[in-house]
């Protein structure tokens, strides 16, 4: 507690090792280093709740480029690069009914590239790609925006988000059109690319009770029977080139019938993209 405000303070530190030997190694070894300070605070209104969130970070990321001196290896830049992001948020939560919420979060976000996105420069062998990176990548930024409704009645509920993000750096691995020389066939190149971009999407879920109480699942032995409904779509535009940015997650449906007893649980689902 700090006066009206409820939240948490951090301290977070990440050392990372990272490498791949042999002939399908796509890049170098590296080692990642990263030291965050963030904060999350909620305020308690009369109609809701406000919420405030921040992260200030220091990344390091070090190639040790080509270690075993050999020539065919021999395609891995060694160097160090340091990032500074720095991200905020906020939002609100407001109660417009006793069943209803309206939500809204407005962010400011940046992001420091990986070692593959830096120094990656190989055939990755679980896409059938040749990827290649860019050391002189900078920070991945974005502004984003999202506004939700939610609904709850005792078990039953739905909530949908819709959302938006416009990128003024967005790292993406777009095709370059050229084949480099694999080791049975040639592969198309895929390149770590900043370029401009904006996301809109929609998600929504929901869970309705079949059969059994509106309580907690399970009370008093009784059985309870629930259906999970969820959907998702996303639509990603390259502003660099005009087109549709490659490897976006495609839109999906699916739905889960959960079955609960005391103790025991089954359920059975799908989903389909």
């Amino acid at each position: 507690a700090w006066g009206a405000l409820r939240g948490v303070w951090g301290l977070q530190w990440e050392d990372t090792a990272f490498s791949a030997t042999g002939e399908e190694a796509f890049m170098p070894p590296s080692r990642t280093r990263s030291l965050a300070l963030f904060a999350h605070e909620e305020l308690a209104t009369g109609w809701g709740k406000l919420t405030f969130g921040a992260r200030a970070e220091d990344v390091r990321v070090r190639s040790s480029g080509d270690v075993d001196g050999d020539e065919d290896e021999a395609r891995f830049a060694a160097g160090q690069r340091r990032f500074h992001p720095a991200s905020a948020a906020f939002g609100a939560l407001v109660n417009v009914a006793p069943r209803w919420q309206l939500t809204g979060n407005l962010a400011y976000t940046q992001r420091a590239p990986r070692d593959y996105e830096l120094y990656a420069n190989g055939p990755h062998v679980a896409t059938a790609a040749w990827e290649t990176g860019n050391p002189g990548l900078g920070l991945e930024k974005a502004t984003s925006l999202d506004v939700g409704a939610r609904w709850q009645d005792g078990a039953n509920r739905f909530a949908a988000t819709a959302f938006a993000s416009h990128f003024s750096n967005y790292i993406g691995l777009i095709a370059t059109g050229r084949e480099m020389a694999g080791e049975e066939e040639p592969l198309p190149e895929f390149a770590y690319t900043g370029v401009r971009a904006r996301f809109v999407g929609l998600e929504a879920s929901g869970t309705v009770r079949l059969l059994g109480e509106q309580g907690v699942a399970g009370v008093s032995g009784n059985s309870v029977l629930d259906l999970d409904l969820r959907g998702d779509l996303v639509r990603a535009q390259n502003l660099s080139v005009g087109q549709p940015l490659p490897r976006i997650a495609p839109a999906r449906l699916g739905a889960t019938l959960r079955w609960a007893n005391g103790p025991w649980g089954a359920q059975l689902g799908f989903d389909h993209m």
